[in-house]
Formats: C-alpha cells, sequence, structure tokens
C-alpha cells in the first residue's frame, strides 16, 4: 500500500516519518528527497529558490513535485508512506497529478497556534521566518 500523509508546514509530517522509520515502517519525507520538490516562477517558470522569501516572492512562484521522480521512488518501493509535500499554506501545485498515485492520501491539521510555535521551534529553516508563516 502506498500512503501519502501530507499538510501545512508545522502539523507534524516529518515526525511522523522518523517515528515510522524508527519502527521500521518504510516512509519517506519529501524534504529528504534532494530534486524531488522546487520553486518555480509561475509565469516564466524559471525555477528559483532564494534563502529568504518574501511576500511578493510567495505570491509569484509555485512549488513543484517532479512527477517522474515521484514515480521512480514509488515504483521502488512495494508499501511506503511518503509524508511532506505542503509548506506553510500552499501545497505543491501540481498535487492534484500525483494523489492518485497513491492508495490512501491523509492530511493532516492542527490549530494554528500550534503551528507557529512548531515552526518557531523547528530546527529547519523553513517557517521559521515570519513572512513565510503568514497565513492567506
Amino acid at each position: 500500500m502506498k500512503i501519502l500523509i501530507t499538510g501545512v508546514a508545522g502539523t507534524g509530517k516529518s515526525t511522523i516519518s522518523k517515528a515510522l522509520n524508527e519502527k521500521g515502517i518504510s516512509s519517506i519525507d519529501f524534504s529528504d528527497v534532494p530534486g524531488l520538490c522546487y520553486w518555480q516562477h509561475k509565469i516564466t517558470k524559471q525555477l528559483e529558490n532564494p534563502l529568504v522569501k518574501n511576500v511578493e516572492w510567495l505570491d509569484a512562484h509555485e512549488r513543484i513535485c517532479d512527477i517522474k521522480k515521484l514515480k521512480e521512488i514509488l515504483n521502488q518501493r512495494g508499501d511506503v508512506i511518503i509524508t511532506g509535500v505542503a509548506n506553510i499554506n500552499i501545497a505543491n501545485s501540481n498535487q492534484g497529478e500525483y494523489f492518485d498515485l497513491f492508495d490512501k492520501v491523509l492530511l493532516l491539521q492542527c490549530s494554528p497556534e500550534t503551528i507557529v510555535k512548531r515552526m518557531v521551534l523547528r530546527k529547519t529553516r523553513w517557517g521559521r521566518n515570519k513572512t513565510e508563516r503568514i497565513i492567506r
């Protein structure tokens, strides 16, 4: 069975992935696969990944998943749980193209206060900046 666990940043996707792997259950966090997801300009389609993202930059760009690479990962494994996909309040803009690759899709949610608390305290870079935490 192939399962996708998604949700906005701070809902616990990476924590779940780590816990599953510790229990011997095959889980892959999207953020651990180089090149699986990337930012591109909505109009020019130019790939970009600056260190600082302001509101204007976030509005002009979209997060994309490399479907071919995702299919390769899924084809290399039997049962697998994939976690990730969403960043803050935007999911990968092409997520509708890969939902059908999974037997189940689970959406994690929690309160905005919990999300902000987790993001401020997290060790990874994404979401620690207040601009990246804007909920539209």
